[in-house]
């Protein structure tokens, strides 16, 4: 209990709420009133005050920023217009207006559609300005798998050299810093400055009428105590199925215990501990032992067992959630707000559950978050970095609050623990360098375990027939990148 109460402290003093202080300054966190914690540690969150990097006096005489925005988002991401009474929305325009005020700037944005299918358009896009040398491009952010590739042309600076960003503050991503660094250069970053990346957290709903109808363990406790994992879910999915249309054929009208899509297979790879990837101590980026090892199998065999096994309490997108007859979904928690609002039951949400009884939660977020950086022609680095930070800074004041305390929290979920659960959730957020960069990669390093566990696939002998185009590929990757 020690060790989850220390979790959730931290979680809780990553996430100030929304009040205003002086410019260039973060109010400290509030503290929940039932939290456990010493006098001690309640005096030193008080007393901390967090200042971002940039001079008080900073003035880029009203300049104008030109920034790259993606129209294609599933949410705002910035908003220059106006108050609509939205609260995100809102949030997101008082930042953007802070930082206008602030640094003496004005944006002037410039909209280039970035998602799966056009993700190719953007990088031919922003590399033909780029090549052109004209500086068009301040800064700007962009759908994940695209800004890796532009980052493996050549096309983006290294955030690591730039004036102000401070990437060890925490309105930035930290795991991101740690894994997807490439001969110790960084060319990309995301945190409080997008609010996709909350969105787009892949986290695990559950329908608490069905674990009350069924006298099922709570989730929530079963996450407290170290014991949400997939055999668990896998339990407490056991003969939960029924064909409710006694039609004959499992369909979107029957009742199942798991029922998702298989592009949210993806999370039980981090949730397992195991990486695509990692970063040795030259600063090297090399694929992971995990890709060849036993764990990887054994969790193969795991889901699929239970996913294939006929009795339909686990499956793949037969039902949706918001139908009522869904025990467990893994899922974008956009889907909250968008999809699950209006819902006629109650919902919790809870981690994607782990491999083993004590191990750490981890999880990813669904290739639609959107990264940041700033082209290699930029005209002025200082400013672009100037107001990256600004905007993060003003997004962990004042955007995240609003969304992840406010919308998220109390608009959407209806009960303190899912509060407890999303603050978990954000602080194990993986970024995966090999998942970064998959469109350089064939896809490989998700659609390997994906389509293994979506087609029941036996694990070993798919790496080994396809490593070696793996390793092909990796190294060709990091050649691109130089020394």
């Amino acid at each position: 209990m020690k060790k989850i109460m220390a979790a959730l402290l931290a979680a809780v003093m990553a996430l100030p709420f929304a009040s205003c202080g002086e410019a260039g300054q973060a109010s400290p966190p509030a503290v929940p009133e039932d939290a456990q914690i010493s006098a001690d540690t309640a005096e030193a969150v008080t007393e901390t005050e967090l200042k971002d990097n940039l001079p008080e006096d900073l003035d880029f005489g009203g300049r104008t920023v030109n920034l790259v925005w993606n129209p294609l988002t599933a949410m705002r991401e910035i908003n220059f217009e106006s108050l609509n009474g939205e609260v995100v929305d809102d949030a997101l325009y008082t930042a953007g207006l802070a930082v206008s005020e602030r640094l003496n700037v004005s944006f002037s944005l410039i909209p280039i559609e970035s998602n799966n299918s056009t993700q190719g358009n953007f990088v031919k896009a922003v590399s033909k300005s780029v090549m052109a040398g004209g500086g068009d491009y301040d800064f700007m952010y962009g759908y994940s798998r695209a800004f890796a590739t532009l980052a493996a042309d050549g096309m983006l600076s290294d955030l690591k050299e730039t004036k102000y960003i401070g990437l060890d503050q925490p309105w930035w991503a930290r795991r991101l810093l740690d894994q997807s660094t490439i001969n110790k250069k960084l060319y990309f970053a995301t945190g409080d400055i997008s609010a996709a990346l909350l969105y787009n957290m892949v986290v695990t709903f559950f329908n608490k009428q069905m674990i009350a109808d069924f006298v099922l363990e709570n989730p929530y406790e079963l996450v407290d105590g170290g014991k949400w994992t997939i055999d668990k879910m896998a339990e407490m999915c056991k003969g939960i199925y029924s064909d409710l249309n006694g039609n004959g054929t499992p369909d979107g009208e029957d009742r199942y215990g798991l029922s998702q899509s298989p592009v949210f297979v993806d999370a039980f790879w981090f949730s397992a501990g195991l990486s695509y990837t990692e970063i040795g101590d030259d600063g090297v980026p090399r694929l992971s032992e995990d890709l060849q090892g036993q764990k990887a199998s054994d969790l193969v065999d795991k889901l699929t067992s239970v996913i294939h096994d006929d009795s339909n309490d686990m499956n793949l997108d037969h039902a949706p959630f918001e139908y009522g007859n869904v025990l467990f979904r893994s899922d974008e928690l956009l889907m909250a707000p968008y999809q699950y609002r209006d819902v006629q039951f109650d919902f919790g949400v809870v981690p994607v559950p782990v491999y083993s009884e004590g191990d750490e939660f981890s999880t990813c977020a669904s290739f639609t978050y959107q990264l940041y950086g700033i082209p290699v022609d930029a005209k002025d680095p200082d400013m672009s970095s100037a107001v990256m930070e600004a905007l993060a800074f003003e997004g962990y004041k004042t955007v995240t609050p609003a969304l992840f305390e406010t919308a998220m929290k109390v608009k959407y979920t209806s009960d303190t623990d899912s509060v407890r659960m999303l603050d978990i959730v954000r602080d194990s957020l993986n970024f995966d360098l090999g998942r970064l960069f998959n469109s350089k990669l064939d896809s490989m390093t998700y659609s390997l375990f994906r389509d293994a566990v979506t087609d029941n696939k036996e694990w070993t002998s798919l790496i080994e027939k396809n490593m070696s185009k793996l390793e092909k590929k990796f190294d060709k990757l990091l050649e691109s990148f130089g020394d």
